[in-house]
């Protein structure tokens, strides 16, 4: 009887032991592919006509859900730089704008 315990006993340890092993080998980052990141290169100089992009605009739909209920409504996110941005979000409670300056280092808004 102690016999049969101890061999489940190892069995379920060596079958746990297999398994966590199996999981966190799967936590490595993925390799960069040289090939890829050379077209994805490739492909922002040409949208860009070979000039450097300092600045850009986004805009789109976007949910908050910072109150009771989540809210829906839209997003402009500019940066000029590395060291600007700007958030603002319009939504039915009203706009919420975060402005960001490396200059000062801390966040506005």
């Amino acid at each position: 009887m102690q016999t049969r315990i101890s061999c489940r006993f190892l069995q379920s340890f060596l079958l746990i032991f297999v398994g966590s092993t199996f999981l966190f080998s799967q936590n490595q980052p993925p390799a960069s592919d040289p090939r890829a990141v050379s077209f994805a290169s490739q492909s922002i100089s040409a949208l860009a006509s070979g000039k450097a992009i300092t600045d850009v605009a986004l805009t789109g739909s976007v949910t908050w859900s910072g109150g009771a209920a989540p809210e829906t409504g839209t997003a402009t996110l500019l940066a000029s730089g590395k060291s600007e941005s700007r958030m603002s979000l319009l939504l039915p409670s009203g706009t919420r704008t975060e402005i960001r300056d490396a200059s000062t280092g801390l966040p506005q808004g």
